[in-house]
């Protein structure tokens, strides 16, 4: 992905462009969630919220909601974000990976 900071950076000037951009959020709450703990976790969370609102139920999107809640530290919510999105998409490759041993951050991307 290159360097997440500039990456980063750049999602958050396209935001400024265009608040709502479903593209820009996803990317960004899962950077801010997925990449390392110098990131802020709570950041990525209500970006990644912020798109749910717009694309309800997105299996990418949940999938990286779950990880921000793993690495939060609230095991029960990711994996039950994990197996929502499985009930509903029984062959996403990303859900099954993270119910079967989730990444370590700066892997997922």
């Amino acid at each position: 992905m290159g360097e997440p900071r500039l990456a980063a950076a750049a999602y958050e000037k396209a935001l400024t462009a265009e608040p709502r951009s479903l593209q820009a959020l996803g990317h960004l709450g899962t950077l801010y969630c997925t990449y390392d703990k110098a990131m802020d976790t709570n950041k990525g969370m209500s970006d990644l919220n912020q798109a749910l609102e717009l694309s309800p139920g997105d299996p990418g999107l949940l999938t990286s909601l779950g990880y921000c809640y793993y690495w939060s530290g609230d095991k029960n919510t990711a994996r039950g974000l994990w197996n929502q999105v499985l009930s509903r998409y029984p062959d996403f490759a990303p859900a099954q990976e993270a119910l079967a041993g989730p990444k370590k951050r700066g892997q997922i991307l």
